[in-house]
């Protein structure tokens, strides 16, 4: 159930987000690296995504969890 969640959310950023966007890069990544973003922090994870740390955590906002802290439940989970 939590890997579909976390699917639905992903893919429906991917497609409400314009190509190159910040939100679409992130999630793209994510989906790609998920072994991965399961041992990274918000800084690590803001790194290989080429963003700053406060673009990680304003992506979780927007889609619709509450924090990185979140994010990592919801991946672990999977």
């Amino acid at each position: 159930m939590y890997w579909d969640k976390l699917k639905i959310v992903f893919l429906s950023e991917l497609v409400s987000s314009n190509d190159g966007s910040i939100n679409c890069g992130i999630a793209s990544y994510i989906l790609s690296h998920i072994d991965e973003v399961k041992q990274s922090n918000i800084g690590e994870l803001a790194k290989k995504c080429h963003v700053a740390n406060s673009s990680i955590s304003r992506f979780c906002k927007e889609v619709g969890l509450n924090d990185f802290v979140e994010l990592k439940e919801l991946i672990n989970t999977t």
